[in-house]
């Protein structure tokens, strides 16, 4: 994935680089590869975020550190069908063990009702947990819906409240927001699902393209999306 000149300009510029995603996406991670690559080619210290349990921090850090075996089978959440975590997730992690690069787990936790009020508290505490990391840029994988930087509603949280997503807590001037979307193929969010975003697919595997709309400043179209592999 080529990145343009005045994309770099702004992955220069801005303290928080957020990410929004389909769970569920291979390519998702391909993504993410290119960008760390860029600011470890460019040597600017970088720190990477996920929509993880937060209580899992600790443990990623001292595997990356090389201190411990990474015991995932452990984890409640490696169960988790939704697409955020899979063999691909995995792969990335030993992909990211060498190089030397701090990983946060933000999520604070889902209970069994999702209502409007947990998600915009849910939102509102992984933004803390964003901003409490202080020392150098971090980029931040989110789901699409919890990445946008402005108020919205929708019908999947509530149709007549407004939702505060994490994103939309990040300081504006320090904030580059970028979402990911789908040409066509396959998720696996809860099962495998179909994608089909009724737009015009690439010529290439990636197009980038900057946003004139509220919620994100770029939007990257990836032509072929392939479901993750779900542990087991």
């Amino acid at each position: 994935m080529m990145i343009d000149e005045e994309l770099q300009k702004e992955l220069k510029k801005n303290k928080f680089i957020v990410i929004g995603e389909f769970h569920g996406v291979k390519e998702n991670i391909t993504i993410i590869k290119n960008f760390l690559t860029f600011f470890f080619q460019q040597k600017i210290p970088i720190n990477f975020a996920m929509e993880w349990p937060k209580d899992l921090t600790k443990e990623i850090n001292k595997y990356l550190k090389g201190k411990i075996k990474l015991n995932w089978r452990s984890w409640k959440f490696s169960t988790s069908p939704d697409g955020r975590i899979s063999k691909e997730h995995l792969g990335f992690i030993r992909w990211l063990k060498k190089r030397k690069i701090n990983f946060y787990c933000i999520d604070e936790g889902s209970p069994k009702n999702e209502t409007w009020a947990y998600w915009n508290d849910r939102d509102k505490k992984m933004a803390k947990n964003i901003m409490k990391i202080k020392k150098d840029k971090i980029i931040v994988l989110m789901g699409r819906l919890h990445s946008r930087t402005d108020r919205f509603k929708s019908k999947f949280i509530s149709k007549t409240k407004f939702n505060n997503p994490a994103g939309y807590y990040l300081p504006k001037n320090k904030t580059l927001s970028i979402c990911l979307r789908y040409a066509y193929g396959k998720t696996y969010n809860c099962g495998i699902k179909n994608i089909n975003d009724k737009i015009k697919k690439p010529k290439n595997d990636f197009l980038i393209r900057k946003l004139r709309k509220k919620g994100y400043d770029y939007e990257i179209i990836i032509k072929h999306a392939h479901p993750v592999t779900i542990l087991n």
